[in-house]
């Protein structure tokens, strides 16, 4: 298959965990006039070796090219050229995006399209956190700049080589662990008190629990979480030191209004007068 000129290719980079393996690599490929896209290093399993990925632009001569090069490098223990492999490639951005009131429930539209997360909340800005291939990045990136983008960091390109398994028992698999994992998962919806003081905490327990900021007001938030009954018992254990007014167990259409509520062991309910007569014959 012939690579058109100037098209992006990825090449994995297997090296011995040395000073100076990195700075080589990239000298050699900027003494070339070859571009680099980007590029990504970091320890793998094994200790001592470290995976370096680079996405670089060019048809197939210049890849060629470069392979041989870098197969020359010393410490470099293996070159993988991803040209005729299949792949699984992810990427991870980080994005401030101007979120004033008008424009906060849109925001969370998106985010919630894109399956991303918001890891920080201010008054004026939301943080939000991706991950994907570059496409996807790329496409909620446009989305987001007509609310106007404050700053973008993003990780680079990860790569692994995709099992080679046959397309009806990878899709057999893939249905098979959804379909046990959905059995055994559940999804609550709180809305949490807070204040200036209280929210960069109460954002590392929903990070913690990898649930996610559904709604976001000037002191209160409601926090999506999905998970087996212990997982959220035990969110709701460490936010209720901050004041949870509502919540929605699983199969309720809304959160139900009260003043007061009572905790139990996997599950949160509004304090009335049926229900203390309830807790009562149980005690």
């Amino acid at each position: 298959m012939e690579i058109k000129s100037n098209q992006k290719q990825t090449i994995g980079i297997l090296v011995e965990n040395r000073p100076g393996v990195l700075a080589r690599i990239v000298g050699l490929l900027s003494g070339r006039s070859f571009n680099i896209e980007n590029i990504t290093a970091a320890e793998t399993h094994e200790p001592g070796i470290t995976r370096i990925t680079l996405v670089t632009t060019g048809d197939d001569q210049v890849m060629d090219q470069i392979i041989n090069q870098l197969r020359r490098l010393i410490n470099v223990i293996k070159v993988v050229d991803f040209r005729e492999k299949d792949f699984v490639d992810r990427e991870m951005a980080l994005i401030k995006v101007n979120a004033e009131g008008p424009n906060r429930a849109e925001i969370l539209r998106i985010v919630d399209t894109f399956r991303a997360k918001i890891v920080d909340v201010s008054p004026h800005f939301y943080t939000l956190e991706i991950t994907g291939n570059e496409s996807k990045i790329s496409a909620i990136i446009d989305l987001l700049k007509g609310f106007g983008i404050v700053e973008i960091a993003r990780t680079g390109k990860a790569v692994l080589a995709r099992t080679r398994l046959l397309e009806f028992e990878r899709e057999q698999f893939l249905a098979s662990e959804e379909k046990a994992a959905q059995s055994l998962t559940k999804t609550a919806l709180i809305k949490v008190s807070v204040d200036p003081q209280s929210r960069s905490e109460i954002l590392r327990i929903v990070d913690l629990f990898r649930g996610r900021v559904v709604e976001a007001g000037a002191d209160s938030c409601t926090v999506e979480v999905s998970g087996n009954e212990s997982a959220i018992s035990g969110i709701l254990e460490l936010l209720k030191d901050f004041g949870v007014s509502h919540i929605t167990r699983p199969r309720r259409a809304a959160v139900e209004d009260s003043r007061k509520l009572e905790f139990q062991w996997g599950d949160l309910l509004p304090f009335t007068e049926k229900a203390v007569v309830a807790r009562s014959k149980k005690h």
